[in-house]
């Protein structure tokens, strides 16, 4: 406190106690292990804590963590402790010269001289940054971050000579110190540029090796991508591989698609693409992912060069999935002028294209300024049926708005009445506000306000009415009233396929099976497809009520390509798992019939963690397996398995097979987690996924609009609809609302007005 005297030998419980305080509110609850350590170096050093903070700390583990810190925990309360002299705990503090602790010049304001430091690095002052490093360590008093950071402007500003001093003035007076990994690949990178780089190799090869998390962090991945990227200015394009070598050897693996690009970039550049597609081929088989990827197609499309093209596609598709690869070729075809081929991959494919993709395409040609593309994006996806076509409209029109451009604008809206596409209330109140902007007549409803009324309008008004009709009809189970209200618009297959679905799922989720089987052949046989999810929750009721000869009666009905596409094969691997168990499955299953992404997509891989939740005798087992089918036949989704059964378990295993397997995963599986939360009603360990996963680099929407789909019904199931409104807010953020479940968001609006309050979104227009 202010006005007592200080004893270095001792330390006060409440200082202690804050210092863990402080630890606890920022540390996530999946890093126990650093707070264990944390709460032996308190007990080394001799402090002590009160015993309510003792009782906060203990309650941060586990039940079986708990018990292995309890002794520590109670050492620590029992007041019996001394504090260790810091001299003592840390020795070297005698004699490091640059300790302003121990060492402080007399006459000198050093905190004066400090300050001024750190404003010439915020103002990137090279020549006043140099000469304070020079003038503090004129007096012995410079320090090893303040050097680190010095090398680190310098690096930016590419100032050689000044980076030079700094790294050797770091090793000649820090050697007790540690430059962390980015800045040491940062200079290296700039001696490269430099045309120096057998000495940026050196410089590699003294330093320390990668950490586990250091091999997985985005920041040393791009530092890495970086110093490739420069050797690619040399003319010999194995110095790139050079360096990539010499990595390797040095235990990095830490690359994938963004890091591994100079690789084949370099033989791209010298307009070698044949080479460069031998390269790229090796990085797909190695590190299964697809460097440069849309570079390289963009030069075999112009080379016209069908052959490799189909090749680069072709791997593509076992690492990234067939919507994606072909969205991506299609897309390249676009940009390269040749919309014609563009719209015959899509049409033909039956692929699935996600709003994530949609945006980040649009923003890609707005960026190069193709506006030509922009136009003609329409055109081009038309003939695809799995996507959202209205947030296509959309994101095209906050294209053209932030660009004034009235007139393409407008033009969207008319080709949506023209393709019978439902404009979203967003897109109607963007445009109205763009159109009178520029004193244009506004043609629609907008804001519940019309200025020309038109025959579209009202007929678009009258299918809401219909729409609100059917849906009365599904709440009262009045499955023939809905069924006659599809038919009478079967002119509109749009609208005709989402209401079959919604019938089919009502029915599903009611128990009345034989209906909703009814419904699914016919909708089969009119259409050839039917949307996934509502096939799995079809299938999974089938399951329920043992009927698995229906699904078996459905897939006959379905072609191959649609099989893979409804998930047929995996509800028939669910079916084996839980019919014959997980023992029977590991030792029935055919390693030498395994072809890659067409056998991963087959398995049901959340079965095979339920499996393990009910009998976790057959864990070791089970790893087994799963380390066999990853490390010899590519496929890691059985280690995503073991890792989600670890994580609920609260296993510290879970950690280790997270930052191994999931954190680089292009698709983390979730689902079994998610289900077992949902079930348990475990709001904390939603929360802990969703922390987990905010620093995932590849989580896509649907997988965001999942998590908060679970803690929803985690909070309308135990009634806390306040906290329910907070978590959709701050979703509504990153995924609109039109991505969540529509039956969650009505619990969360009738409780809401249960209480006297309102849900401040529109639950049927999904805006």
């Amino acid at each position: 406190e202010e006005g007592e005297e200080v004893n270095p030998d001792t330390v006060p419980v409440k200082i202690a106690d804050k210092a863990v305080e402080a630890v606890l509110s920022g540390i996530p609850a999946y890093r126990s292990n650093v707070f264990e350590k944390f709460l032996n170096e308190l007990l080394q050093s001799g402090l002590t804590i009160s015993p309510e903070i003792g009782e906060r700390a203990k309650s941060f583990f586990d039940e079986q963590k708990a018990e292995v810190v309890a002794e520590t925990i109670a050492k620590l309360t029992s007041g019996e402790l001394k504090p260790v002299p810091l001299e003592q705990m840390y020795p070297d503090l005698k004699e490091a010269p640059n300790n302003e602790y121990i060492k402080r010049p007399a006459g000198l304001k050093i905190s004066v001289l400090r300050d001024q430091f750190a404003q010439y690095i915020v103002q990137k002052n090279e020549e006043k940054v140099l000469s304070s490093l020079k003038q503090l360590k004129a007096i012995d008093f410079v320090s090893p971050p303040m050097i680190a950071q010095g090398l680190e402007l310098f690096r930016t500003t590419e100032n050689m000579e000044a980076a030079e001093w700094c790294y050797n003035e770091f090793k000649e007076t820090c050697k007790d110190a540690i430059l962390d990994t980015p800045k040491i690949l940062g200079y290296a990178t700039l001696l490269v540029k430099n045309k120096r780089l057998d000495e940026a190799l050196n410089i590699i090869n003294e330093s320390a090796a990668l950490t586990d998390n250091e091999n997985v962090s985005r920041g040393v991945k791009a530092r890495v991508r970086n110093l490739l990227e420069a050797a690619t200015e040399y003319e010999d394009p194995d110095a790139v591989k050079k360096i990539f070598d010499f990595l390797k050897n040095k235990n990095y693996n830490c690359f994938d698609s963004f890091s591994l690009g100079p690789l084949v970039k370099t033989h791209v550049q010298k307009n070698n693409i044949q080479k460069a597609m031998e390269v790229f081929e090796q990085l797909c088989a190695e590190y299964k992912c697809t460097p440069y990827k849309n570079v390289l197609a963009t030069a075999l499309i112009d080379a016209e060069d069908a052959n490799s093209l189909q090749k680069l596609t072709d791997l593509c598709t076992e690492i990234h999935g067939e919507s994606n690869a072909l969205v991506d070729l299609a897309l390249l075809f676009l940009e390269a002028g040749r919309p014609v081929q563009a719209k015959k991959i899509l049409d033909t494919s039956g692929i699935y294209i996600s709003n994530a993709r949609i945006t980040q395409s649009i923003k890609h040609f707005d960026a190069i300024n193709r506006v030509d593309c922009l136009e003609m994006m329409t055109n081009v996806f038309r003939g695809v049926l799995r996507i959202d076509r209205p947030h296509l409209y959309s994101a095209l029109l906050e294209i053209f708005a932030s660009k004034n451009d009235w007139q393409r604008g407008f033009a969207l809206w008319t080709e949506m009445q023209e393709n019978d596409v439902q404009p979203t209330s967003y897109f109607l109140n963007t445009l109205s506000d763009l159109l009178k902007k520029n004193k244009q007549k506004v043609p629609f409803v907008a804001d519940g306000k019309s200025e020309e009324k038109n025959e579209r309008g009202s007929r678009q008004r009258t299918q809401l009415v219909i729409q609100e009709a059917f849906r009365k009809a599904l709440e009262n189970r009045d499955w023939e009233r809905a069924e006659e209200m599809i038919d009478m618009d079967a002119k509109n297959t749009r609208t005709s396929a989402l209401l079959h679905a919604m019938l089919i799922r009502a029915c599903s989720r009611a128990g009345d099976i034989d209906r909703a089987t009814q419904l699914v052949k016919k909708v089969l046989k009119m259409n050839g497809r039917m949307p996934r999810q509502t096939f799995t929750l079809f299938c999974y009721e089938l399951l329920e009520q043992g009927k698995p000869q229906v699904i078996q009666e459905i897939g006959n009905l379905l072609d191959e390509p649609t099989k893979f596409d409804l998930g047929y094969y995996k509800i028939l691997s669910k079916m084996e798992i839980d019919n014959n168990g997980l023992k029977k499955f590991i030792e029935n299953f055919d390693f030498d019939g395994v072809q890659g992404r067409t056998t991963e997509v087959k398995i049901h891989f959340g079965s095979l963690t339920h499996a393990l939740i009910n009998d976790p005798t057959l864990v070791d087992d089970f790893e087994k397996w799963a380390k066999n089918l990853a490390e010899n036949k590519g496929i890691e989704r059985g280690m995503h398995a073991l890792w989600n059964y670890y994580f609920i378990k609260n296993s510290t295993k879970a950690e280790v097979l997270y930052n191994q397997y999931v954190a680089k995963a292009n698709s983390p599986l979730i689902v079994p987690i998610i289900e077992h939360c949902v079930e348990n009603k475990d709001a904390l360990l939603l929360k802990k996924l969703d922390l987990l996963l905010k620093s995932h680099p590849k989580l896509d929407y649907n997988a965001k609009a999942r998590l908060t789909n679970a803690m929803l019904d985690i909070h309308n199931a135990l009634g806390e609809y306040d906290e329910g409104l907070r978590v959709l807010q701050e979703a509504t953020k990153q995924v609109r609302i039109a991505n969540f479940r529509t039956d969650v968001l009505r619990k969360l609006k009738q409780g809401l007005e249960a209480e006297g309050k309102s849900l401040p979104f529109n639950v049927n227009s999904g805006d």
